[in-house]
């Protein structure tokens, strides 16, 4: 994270490939591609320059999402990711980032998140604990 800013690339992936007669509808956007801009949330605390990631962080919540009628839906097209926030280094806890993509031929963001909130994992098994039971019988 350089000041309070991250940026990178997210290109859209080829699922069709991968689908029945490599055949897929073709939404107004498609969901691999919005999942990848959420993957992208986590880099935001990667410690980039500052080590290694004090923790997992999730995404927990989005204030407002915007779409443009025109994102990339071509395999290999990439967009332009900027996200903007702080993380706490010293002590992580959630934050709160805003999420713009920009495609080469608008002049406008693609995809937009404001009020991307991210918060720690908190309660994973370490490698001295035991699995838990589960809370269910099956008979």
């Amino acid at each position: 994270m350089s000041g309070d800013y991250t940026v990178g690339r997210v290109a859209v992936p080829d699922t069709a490939a991968s689908m029945h007669s490599a055949h897929e509808t073709q939404p107004i956007v498609l969901t691999s591609f919005m999942d990848l801009m959420f993957q992208f949330s986590p880099l935001l605390g990667a410690g980039a320059g500052f080590g290694s990631m004090p923790s997992l962080l999730m995404p927990s919540a989005i204030g407002d999402v915007g779409i443009s009628t025109r994102p990339p839906n071509t395999p290999s097209e990439s967009v332009r990711v900027v996200a903007a926030g702080r993380l706490g280094r010293q002590s992580p806890g959630s934050a709160s980032f805003c999420i713009g993509a920009w495609h080469a031929v608008c002049g406008e963001p693609v995809v937009i998140m404001e009020d991307f909130k991210t918060s720690p994992v908190k309660g994973g098994m370490g490698a001295d604990q035991k699995p838990r039971l589960p809370c269910y019988k099956l008979e």
